[in-house]
């Protein structure tokens, strides 16, 4: 398959990892959230920080390793897995560090 439908097939991926866990819209990212994935040397435990820029909470299961992780606008920031984190970073609800 070309190009375009391995992307589509990401989009996919990155919007079935969301579950709303409390009732309420969340917002629009701001620009730059599509930004470079700084990755740390990948060694057993590394992670990379990310912050959720939404205001419901959610939990969202990492697309590659099935870990849950939970956000919500009072605890924004939490370590991911850096597999999980190039997924979740290309969506607009996540921005690293």
């Amino acid at each position: 398959m070309g190009c375009c439908g391995r992307a589509r097939a990401n989009l996919g991926v990155a919007h079935a990892a969301y579950r709303q866990v409390e009732p309420g819209a969340a917002g629009a990212a701001p620009a730059g959230a599509g930004l470079p994935l700084q990755r740390r040397p990948t060694e057993q435990g590394a992670t990379v920080t990310l912050r959720y820029l939404g205001s419901a909470a959610v939990t969202v299961r990492g697309p590659a390793t099935g870990r849950a992780y939970a956000f919500s606008a009072s605890a924004p920031m939490r370590p991911v897995d850096p597999q999980d984190a190039i997924v979740l970073l290309r969506t607009a609800y996540f921005r690293q560090g």
